[in-house]
């Protein structure tokens, strides 16, 4: 599952998750891969490791900002950029 995890899945769990912190982000992208091998997808679930390289290449992207400080357990806080939120409308999530 590690090469099959698109970065507009992650976009789309940062606008999702009940706060937009890493472990929430996290469990967002959880949930998305158990209903993607509900529906016969298959492999193995994204490490927390794959899941903010992601967040950090949506970054670099332009399409998400970073907190500059951890928060413990929560880990960043992300917030969605202008050029995130077109890439969710462009990828078929709709607007914000």
């Amino acid at each position: 599952m590690t090469d099959r995890l698109p970065k507009t899945v992650v976009l789309n769990a940062v606008r999702t998750a009940v706060s937009p912190w890493s472990a929430y982000v996290n469990d967002e992208v959880q949930r998305w891969h158990a209903k993607n091998v509900r529906n016969g997808g298959t492999g193995h679930p994204p490490t927390s490791q794959l899941i903010l390289r992601r967040l950090r290449s949506l970054v670099a992207d332009g399409c998400l900002t970073q907190s500059p400080l951890r928060r413990g357990y929560y880990g960043f806080r992300w917030t969605i950029t202008d050029a995130g939120k077109t890439a969710l409308y462009f990828a078929g999530y709709g607007g914000l």
